[in-house]
């Protein structure tokens, strides 16, 4: 070990002579009652030095410690009495035996602490290697000449507190790299070893940053050179571990290590923690478009954050590592089995993020780390803000375990917050530290948001509940939701790599039969189950991550409070009187849509993945969200609305009947009897805009099984046939919405049956099969697919919308069969009886229809006869009998034979009854047409239909039109069809415009 500068350059008599260093063992008070010898302090500082006869440290040779002993002897007591002149004499001796000093290898000598495996927890065999070194027995041994120090000796007790202030000064400067590199790491490693394996103590370790940071004793530089290198090697440590190695105790070392660093004070401050935020890597400069992933790479917390099952990079849905953690599965194993493995990990976790907060309440508790501490939490969700995009670029971006990490920890700081500590105007403050300004909010555009915020007022400076608060909000959309949204990826990518394999072994199967060349398809199919196999593991990596139910529970309850947060800006005593503003409040309606966005998708996923932690919590959530649901209008984004009908739809009895106490809880407040209906009919008719087309289907369909839960109900059965009874407009565009969407699906559903029905036939076909070339049957293939997956989505929510009608026209017919209606609700049902009855029902038959399709003509038949009979009447009659589209006398006598065959006597002869006036009306309409044939004036012809007018309004463009079909018209757009101009059915102006 080359010599270095004098230690003791730093030091003065007066400080040595007066001032002794804070200890736990209480060794400080001078004693001077009877002063030592000087024979005493020479056999001493003898025994201190571990150089006494007999009793020599074991890496140190007797030849070398004979040495020493004779230095010693030979000094004389003016050198021992001068406080000056004390310290070089010590620090010379303590030089001569360092350089000494020998690896234990080269003696043989292995102690009983110097026996673990550490190299393969940490992926660093240095860290066992470095007990060969003599940086590591040096460390030892000032190690054992502090222990003799501390040893409480009253007759001594001032000359070792003046040499104690000589060893730990000496001591510190071994780590602070004066000497050569490879002395220096293995000093560095030696006290990491140490350290984690409880050799090297706290207290001992608290004494050196003592000193370290005092500086009567040291430079400024001492406390940064000592502690970073032991901070950059907990990190290190931390960065090499992963939850595949088994000894927890040991992993969890580093950050047990780091958190009691931090934690402790001097002089009520914590000196580790004010220099690990001092640090450059505790917010590190980015330097490139990767930012969210630098931060988790770069940051000092970085690794400690990054702890997980899921940790890995991933790329294209598959994660580098996740051989790791489910080595031997290649299929998705039984529930039972996986969520036992789950639990392994789960467990674990939990114990890391325990740390992890641990950690950082520590940098947050203490004011002057506070600040760089939130701006460095700031700072994650700020360059990982992407993570909520649809197609955002993961390789960017921080890992799921990262970012759920983060947000446990937020999460967990949030717990005891209390909503009257947090300022809901935070989010507009110029010190907010969450980026919204690009985020759409929940009512108000960004000109009226600009004006509003003018309107505040915010001189005041944020304190930390309202900060970590919001942080948390943040953290949950770019954590849980998230990493939701990647399951969901993975899921559909390995759906997609399935489907790829069963049609390679398809390919594979007909290339050996047909004798062709297979080679290129088995090394295909090779390839397509190694992915298969990889993304199946990625799955478990991250399923196990998010169905934690401790994580689900603890995100539950901090979005309980969310949502709790956003109802005190409608009304602060919702609680108590269920009252709602009639208008949006402004600071709700300025609010970002991610803020309820976020609540929704978590809340969703909980109760299809793990309801019972809804159930055992009682949560108010679905009771909330009702406050949403009933006020659609404080909503211009109608998607959010359509994830609360998800929220509800999800509690409902008919699809998870575990629910049904929270359903009854929900649908029996005051709020609820009052308002969920009129809302839901109302938000019904609102998806025809502003929504996709498609999705519209999907949220509708919820709403129907919501509806038939609610049906079930005799006070929300009366309170649908009094809307319905009433005829209001709302309900109108209600009902005819239901019609459009029968119209459709089954449209769809029976072409897409036909389709099918044309393809398979010719498949079955050898002849006709084989004489399409290759081309050919590739497009009839990818049809036939096409419709498989069209038919069964089409058909489940046909069933639906048909059901639905059934009982709405059973109980409240006359809206039904009315004007404006009753020609659409006939002409929907006559179409599809044809569909059903007519020359070309045969087409419809498919093989194994029921199982492959849930495809039931006859249930489909008697839902439509069933609506049919419900609105059996004169009216109805008229409008089945004067639709000219599919009605004829002759086809529905064949309908009626078929209803007779297929739904018994009694069904058949009410539907026949209702035939017969169908065709006294079709023959009376006949006659009409005869008798006056082209001799209508045209003034007297509704100018769209040509039909002659017999209830004439003024529209507003000045036209005339027949009442029954301009209110059609207006049912979906209330817009003049000759101007464009608005009009409601209230500006038709009735009267006689022409004298007939």
């Amino acid at each position: 070990m080359p010599a270095h500068g004098s230690t003791m350059d730093n030091f003065n008599g007066s400080v040595l002579a007066e001032k002794s260093v804070s200890s736990n063992d209480g060794v400080e008070k001078m004693e001077t009652d009877t002063p030592p010898s000087f024979e005493q302090k020479l056999a001493h500082l003898t025994k201190i030095l571990g150089v006494a006869e007999g009793n020599t440290f074991p890496a140190l040779n007797e030849e070398s410690a004979m040495i020493i002993r004779v230095l010693i002897d030979s000094f004389n007591e003016e050198a021992f009495n001068d406080p000056e002149r004390l310290p070089f004499v010590v620090e010379d001796l303590l030089e001569r035996i360092t350089v000494d000093i020998q690896p234990a290898s080269s003696k043989g000598d292995s102690m009983d602490v110097d026996v673990a495996n550490l190299g393969p927890v940490f992926k660093n065999p240095y860290i066992d290697e470095v007990v060969n070194t003599q940086g590591f027995q040096v460390v030892r041994y000032y190690m054992n000449v502090l222990d003799r120090l501390y040893v409480k000796s009253p007759d001594l007790a001032a000359f070792n507190s003046d040499l104690k202030v000589v060893v730990e000064a000496n001591f510190l400067t071994l780590f602070r790299g004066f000497q050569d590199a490879t002395f220096t790491k293995e000093v560095r490693f030696a006290l990491l070893r140490l350290l984690l394996l409880d050799h090297f103590s706290l207290d001992l370790l608290f004494r050196l940053i003592t000193v370290a940071s005092d500086p009567a004793l040291t430079d400024e530089d001492c406390l940064p050179e000592f502690l970073n290198p032991l901070l950059d090697l907990l990190r290190f440590c931390v960065s090499c571990g992963n939850l595949s190695i088994l000894d927890d105790l040991m992993m969890e070392k580093p950050y047990v290590l780091l958190k009691n660093i931090l934690n402790f004070k001097l002089n009520n401050h914590r000196v580790a923690a004010e220099l690990l935020s001092n640090r450059i890597d505790f917010l590190p400069k980015m330097h490139t478009g990767h930012r969210g992933r630098e931060i988790s790479k770069l940051s000092y917390l970085g690794p400690f954050l990054a702890m997980g099952v899921c940790d890995i990079d991933c790329e294209r849905n598959v994660f580098g590592g996740v051989d790791r953690f489910f080595p031997d599965i290649e299929h998705i194993p039984e529930d039972e089995i996986r969520f036992q493995t789950y639990g392994i990990y789960q467990s674990r976790m939990n114990t890391y993020r325990s740390h992890m907060r641990d950690i950082l309440h520590t940098l947050l508790v203490n004011a002057p780390t506070r600040d760089k501490t939130l701006v460095f939490l700031a700072a994650i969700l700020k360059y990982n803000k992407k993570r909520s995009q649809m197609q955002a670029n993961h390789t960017k971006l921080a890992t799921d375990a990262f970012m759920l990490n983060v947000m446990s920890v937020l999460l967990s700081l949030s717990e005891k917050i209390t909503l009257d500590k947090v300022i809901p105007s935070y989010i507009f403050h110029p010190a907010c530290r969450v980026d919204v300004r690009d985020e759409t909010r929940l009512k108000f555009d960004s000109e009226e948001l600009e004006e509003y915020e003018k309107t505040l007022d915010l001189n005041y400076d944020p304190k930390f509940p309202t900060e970590c608060f919001f942080l948390a909000i943040h953290a949950v959309e770019l954590g849980y939701n998230a990493s939701i949204e990647s399951m969901k990826r993975i899921k559909r990518h390995l759906s997609q790599v399935q489907t790829m394999v069963r049609e390679t072994e398809a390919e594979l199967k007909a290339a050996q039969k047909s004798g062709r060349p297979s080679a290129r398809l088995e090394e295909k199919l090779k390839h397509q189950k190694a992915t298969h196999v990889r993304i199946v593991r990625t799955l478990l990596c991250i399923e196990c991550t998010i169905r934690c139910p401790i994580l689900m529970e603890q995100t539950l309850i901090f979005t309980d409070k969310q949502l709790a947060f956003l109802i005190n800006m409608i009304n602060p005593n919702y609680q108590y009187d269920y009252s709602l503003p009639a208008e949006v409040p402004k600071m709700l309606g300025m609010y970002p849509e991610l803020y309820l966005e976020s609540v929704l998708e978590f809340v969703v996923f909980v109760m299809g993945m793990n309801p019972k932690i809804l159930l055992a919590r009682k949560s108010d959530l679905p009771q909330q969200l009702l406050v949403f649901l009933c006020s659609t209008h404080y909503l211009r984004n109608p998607f959010l609305c359509a994830k609360v009908i998800d929220v509800v739809y999800g509690i409902c009895p008919d699809v998870n009947p575990g629910m049904a106490s929270m359903h009854e809880s929900l649908i029996m407040t005051p709020l609820a009897i009052n308002q969920l209906v009129p809302s839901m009919i109302k938000f019904y008719s609102d998806l025809e805009t502003g929504s996709d087309f498609y999705e519209k289907f999907n949220i509708r369909r919820s709403m129907q099984i919501i509806f038939r839960s609610l049906w079930t109900i005799a006070l929300y059965r009366s309170k649908i046939c009094e809307i319905a009874l009433q005829c209001k407009d709302e309900f109108i565009r209600f009902v005819n919405m239901v019609i459009n969407d029968a119209t459709y699906l089954l449209d769809e559903s029976l072409a897409n049956l036909k389709k099918i029905h044309d393809i398979e036939r010719k498949m079955d076909n050898e002849a006709v099969w084989n004489a399409l070339n290759e081309e050919e049957r590739q497009r009839e293939q990818s049809t036939l697919s096409e419709a498989k997956r069209s038919v069964r989505s089409w058909l489940v929510m046909g069933d639906d919308t048909m059901d639905m009608f059934g009982y709405l026209t059973k109980d409240v017919p006359q809206p039904f069969y009315q004007d404006p209606l009753g020609d659409r609700v006939a002409s929907m049902l006559n179409h599809n009886l044809l569909q059903l009855c007519g020359p070309k029902c045969t087409e419809l038959k498919v093989k194994d229809d029921k199982r492959r399709f849930n495809w039931d003509p006859r249930r489909l038949l008697r839902q439509i006869v069933d609506i049919y009979l419900h609105l059996a009447s004169e009216e109805f009659a008229t409008a089945v009998g004067g639709d000219e589209r599919s009605y004829t006398p002759e086809q529905f006598e064949l309908a009626v034979e078929r209803v007779f065959k297929v739904l018994g006597t009694s069904t058949g002869e009410n539907f026949r009854n209702l035939g017969a006036m169908a065709r006294q009306k079709y023959e009376a309409k006949m006659q009409m047409e005869d008798d006056y044939g082209d001799d209508i004036p045209d003034e007297y012809r509704d100018p769209i239909l040509a039909t002659l007018m017999s209830d004439p309004v003024k529209l507003p463009s000045g036209a005339i039109m027949d009442r029954k079909n301009i209110l059609r018209i207006l049912l979906s757009g209330e817009f003049d069809p000759f101007s464009r101009m608005p009009c409601r059915p209230d500006d038709l102006v009735p009267g006689m415009f022409f004298v007939v």
